[in-house]
């Protein structure tokens, strides 16, 4: 049996890291169940973005085991794991992933295939040949136990186990009967991981009722994200981003993947990025090039996250003094951002405001000139020197695959 590297969460302290959800079963089941079916390819898309923007990016080693559809991307996007961008993690006290299939062959229900079909030791063999490992600080088991018995408490959470209680039972005999059942749960669980098979044949063993059993999955699902999050230390993915892949206005966030591909819109490479191979977008990360675009990048994102404050106050004066001189200069500035990073920002600031209110003169010049500067910028180095990179990386792949 090999030996793994092993990853522990003090060596990365200074890293961003994301988790990668979208890789859980049951959050592809979840938005299947919307009918917002999640491609292959638009996954790998996501993690090759994701790749790029943070120091790392963390999966459970159960994302392979569970999921189909996780297996497919990880398989085709192994250049991303061999140099430690991508990282599978088990539990802090678990030696490799031959040892992590062998714990959850012990604390998972029987009713939980995954883990005991023909295929389960040839994934962890998959996931054991990657040779390094992340060793997330403590049990997850034990984090989503504390988030469950936390939430039956928490009543000012629409969202928590004791308000879905709440809303559905007015007798308070019923609401006693099965806030205790599911206190019962996590206290008598041992070590029993808080799967939806478990959570689903003791809840109907107690009686409850089965049109709530939906309500506490998603919850329970809420705490596996956080309580994977805290584990490793990274920042989970937002899963709603990618529901709305599509979105118009992406949200101001440096680590926004529909903000960054918009960006690399303007930039006119994002046909190039999206087609780029695995192995180039680990390549393309370790660049001089890209690491000073990131870095500008995310300078630029900032500089706008303080223009807004600003442009929220702009917003008022204008309601309250009605100017009426410098509306075209303003509308110029809206034009020439249009489809790019700021516009989220302004829509929120100003994109209610009736189309007669005007500007005042005075005031666009100090708020907006160094973010007009910064625009200009645009196609200079270090943006200017990105494009390039990355266009005619795409260029070469594009020769090597139509052979000439």
């Amino acid at each position: 049996m090999s030996r793994l590297v092993h990853v522990y969460p003090e060596r990365v302290e200074e890293e961003k890291l994301a988790f990668f959800s979208i890789g859980d079963k049951e959050v592809q089941t979840k938005l299947a169940a919307t009918d917002r079916e999640i491609a292959v390819g638009e996954l790998i898309l996501y993690l090759k973005v994701l790749t790029l923007l943070y120091d790392r990016v963390l999966h459970s080693a159960s994302f392979y085991f569970e999921s189909e559809l996780s297996r497919v991307v990880y398989k085709q996007t192994l250049p991303l794991f061999s140099e430690a961008d991508n990282l599978f993690a088990v539990s802090h006290s678990t030696e490799d992933f031959y040892a992590h299939l062998d714990k959850k062959r012990r604390v998972t229900p029987d009713l939980l295939e995954s883990y005991r079909s023909s295929g389960a030791d040839k994934y962890a063999a998959d996931l054991q040949a990657l040779g390094i490992v992340f060793k997330r600080r403590p049990d997850i088991g034990d984090i989503i136990a504390s988030l469950w018995k936390e939430d039956l408490h928490k009543t000012e959470d629409t969202n928590s186990l004791t308000s879905i209680l709440g809303r559905a039972f007015v007798a308070q005999v019923d609401r006693k009967k099965y806030d205790h059942l599911l206190l019962s749960i996590v206290e008598g669980r041992g070590e029993i991981e808080l799967v939806p098979e478990y959570i689903s044949e003791r809840l109907v063993q107690g009686g409850f009722p089965i049109g709530l059993l939906l309500a506490v999955y998603d919850r329970l699902l809420d705490f596996y994200i956080e309580a994977s999050a805290q584990a490793m230390g990274a920042i989970p993915m937002d899963i709603a981003e990618l529901v709305n892949w599509d979105v118009k206005y992406p949200v101001l966030n440096r680590y926004n993947v529909s903000l960054f591909l918009a960006f690399a819109q303007i930039l006119g490479i994002k046909d190039a990025l999206c087609k780029m191979s695995s192995r180039q977008v680990v390549t393309l990360k370790r660049s001089p090039e890209f690491r000073n675009f990131r870095s500008n990048y995310f300078s630029l994102i900032n500089d706008v996250k303080r223009k807004e404050a600003s442009l929220r106050k702009l917003r008022w004066h204008i309601l309250r003094e009605r100017a009426a001189s410098s509306y075209l200069k303003f509308d110029n500035f809206i034009t020439m951002i249009s489809g790019t990073i700021l516009l989220e920002c302004v829509r929120r600031c100003i994109g209610m405001l009736p189309s007669w209110i005007t500007f005042s003169t005075p005031l666009i010049p100090t708020l907006l000139d160094g973010l007009l500067k910064k625009f200009a910028q645009l196609e200079r180095t270090p943006f200017l020197d990105f494009k390039w990179l990355v266009l005619e990386q795409y260029e070469s792949e594009m020769k090597r695959i139509i052979g000439y």
